[in-house]
């Protein structure tokens, strides 16, 4: 499913983008992949953990093309990413910049956010954050000792400067809810309503 909807966010983008040079051309999304199925037992009620880890999907996309046409390539890069020991090179990569104290934290997210500033351009983002599990949070006492119900879970995606674009997906009680946010101005509502349309056309 998670290849799926990386399919149909590449598609709707590049269907709202209306670009006749995104066709036939190299376009990039960043994706994650969760790693507690991976790692089991290295979280719980402890230090945060971030169990995840980021990586871009590249494809080349004809006029034309459908999710059955995509969906192969989008399998192959997602395997692949996965494949051997995830997360250890990003380990080691933010272990070396936080080894120079906060002066190099800083000049590292300083440079990123100067790139982005002066290019305009951040690759578009789609995080599957997988299924919430009722048990997880239930039983929840409630008034005169009756238990609370969980009836549903909405996550919203983070709006960040300078903007990008993130959408977020999550099951829950056998239901999937797409979500994005965005910063009006950059986008109208038109357009993204209009792109999460075209996911919604493109899913199965």
């Amino acid at each position: 499913m998670n290849d799926v909807l990386i399919g149909a966010f590449f598609l709707a983008l590049l269907d709202t983008r209306d670009d006749p040079a995104d066709r036939g051309a190299p376009r990039s999304i960043l994706t994650s992949a969760d790693l507690r199925r991976r790692y089991t037992g290295c979280h719980g009620e402890g230090l945060p953990v971030n169990l995840s880890v980021a990586y871009d999907v590249t494809l080349t996309v004809e006029e034309g093309a459908g999710l059955e046409d995509i969906i192969g390539q989008v399998t192959a890069i997602t395997a692949r990413k996965k494949a051997g020991n995830p997360g250890l090179a990003a380990i080691l990569f933010y272990d070396g910049i936080m080894a120079g104290g906060m002066p190099a934290v800083r000049a590292f997210f300083d440079e990123m956010a100067g790139r982005y500033t002066s290019s305009g351009n951040k690759n578009p983002v789609f995080s599957n954050l997988g299924v919430f599990d009722p048990g997880d949070y239930l039983p929840v006492p409630g008034k005169d000792g009756r238990a609370l119900d969980l009836l549903d879970i909405q996550y919203l995606p983070c709006v960040c400067w300078p903007y990008g674009f993130l959408m977020a997906a999550s099951t829950f009680c056998g239901r999937l809810t797409v979500t994005t946010a965005y910063e009006e101005g950059p986008y109208s509502t038109a357009t993204v309503e209009r792109f999460l349309g075209c996911v919604d056309g493109y899913l199965p």
